[in-house]
């Protein structure tokens, strides 16, 4: 019944998601003895839908960067575009990691945040969510254009923030005006 109604608002994929917890907690509590079977083991869980990716075309995908040029979402998005990177990866990007020489991006950190003890934490880790997450990727010419026209911006910035501006982020290249 409850699988049921879950499917009612929730895809079969997290429903599935939902029955693993559900077993992994009765097999808790069977080990302690609090309960004798696991009645998870004979509920019908639905079966998987297989993952169908929706791609942008190119009429959209230039929409979209035309939409965000100049903004602060351009760097996010022209990232994800081009190169397919992850929320972390694009947030973990350092200066250090790009090449300008011999024209390559190196994919090696990443940014992210998790609940510890309740609060929201930011984590900063050298290394992928996989190990074929570690990359390194060419540095295509419009994206090496974005990379030095944000470095200048930078240097503009701090020169405007003055000792306001915060440096306990540099190295990082995806930055609040600020610095945060």
């Amino acid at each position: 019944t409850f699988y049921r109604k879950a499917q009612r608002t929730r895809s079969p994929n997290t429903v599935i998601k939902f029955h693993a917890n559900i077993r992994e907690s009765l097999q808790w509590g069977i080990r302690r003895g609090y309960v004798l079977t696991n009645v998870a083991d004979v509920a019908e869980k639905p079966k998987k839908e297989p993952f169908l990716p929706h791609f942008y075309n190119l009429d959209k995908m230039k929409k979209l960067l035309d939409e965000v040029r100049g903004t602060q979402l351009e760097f996010a998005v022209v990232m994800a575009c081009h190169y397919g990177l992850r929320r972390e990866e694009i947030v973990g990007l350092k200066w250090d990691a790009i090449d300008f020489q011999y024209k390559q991006i190196e994919i090696k950190h990443i940014v992210t945040e998790a609940v510890v003890d309740g609060h929201y934490q930011q984590i900063s880790l050298d290394r992928a969510k996989t190990e074929k997450s570690l990359r390194t990727l060419p540095l295509l010419p419009s994206v090496e254009d974005l990379l030095l026209r944000m470095k200048t911006q930078r240097e503009d910035l701090e020169w405007i923030y003055g000792a306001r501006y915060d440096h306990s982020f540099d190295g990082y290249i995806y930055l609040w005006p600020n610095g945060k």
